[in-house]
């Protein structure tokens, strides 16, 4: 019986635990929060975050899998090449894993190797990509370097939607590059509306690119109100 440590438990992690349970192996699924989809069919399951190197290694080294199948962006791969140079195999390797969890590697590996691209390019800042955007020409698709789902993509038809897409894509990115301090701008001016009253919430124990800031009014035309002051609460990752 092959055990298999799951790196992921998402919903395709499920669908993976109920095909290899069926082949007769044993699933530890793994993620950073309680109760994720795979870990419901699993043996056995771990809740860590994978971007941290020490409980990553620990579970590595407790469960001693034949296979370890990476299933999601935020992992510290850098953890699986080690690991797979002491003799652990890693599907489809750990040097696959390294290259396509980030778009700006696999892109510059697909360059190197001579393969043909669509013109892309990188920016550390609004400024930066609006530069970029200018150099490529429009329409651009802006993309984090690690996301999942479509999380964070849009595509600038002018210069007017760059801080927009600038914005989304911060906030839609996971792993290492993900925004780590959410601020806010235009809460002051938000409370100035009568009535009005602003709740900003996440979930940084299993969600951390989740920010959410939400306008709560009463009485009259509440509903107009509260979108109003919705409108000026802008949310900035950094």
């Amino acid at each position: 019986m092959k055990k298999i440590l799951l790196l992921g438990s998402g919903e395709l992690g499920k669908e993976f635990v109920i095909s290899a349970k069926r082949l007769g192996c044993y699933v530890i699924a793994c993620d950073n929060y309680a109760g994720a989809p795979a870990m419901q069919v699993a043996d056995e399951y771990e809740i860590f975050s994978m971007l941290d190197e020490a409980p990553l290694r620990a579970a590595i080294a407790k469960h001693k899998p034949d296979l370890i199948v990476p299933e999601i962006e935020a992992i510290r791969t850098e953890v699986l090449l080690d690991v797979e140079k002491e003799g652990f195999e890693v599907i489809p390797s750990a040097r696959a894993a390294n290259f396509t969890m980030n778009r700006d590697r696999i892109r510059d590996v697909a360059v190197g190797l001579g393969v043909r691209t669509a013109k892309f390019n990188y920016a550390e800042s609004s400024d930066e990509l609006m530069a970029q955007a200018k150099a490529i020409g429009f329409p651009v698709v802006i993309k984090p370097v690690m996301s999942s789902s479509g999380k964070g993509q849009s595509v600038a038809k002018t210069e007017a939607d760059i801080q927009a897409s600038w914005d989304y894509a911060c906030a839609g990115m996971r792993g290492d590059r993900e925004g780590k301090n959410p601020t806010y701008s235009g809460v002051s001016a938000a409370l100035l509306e009568p009535g009005i009253d602003v709740r900003i919430f996440g979930k940084p124990t299993t969600r951390p690119y989740r920010r959410m800031a939400v306008a709560l009014a009463k009485g009259d035309q509440a509903l107009q109100r509260a979108r109003a002051a919705a409108a000026k609460i802008c949310v900035h990752v950094t």
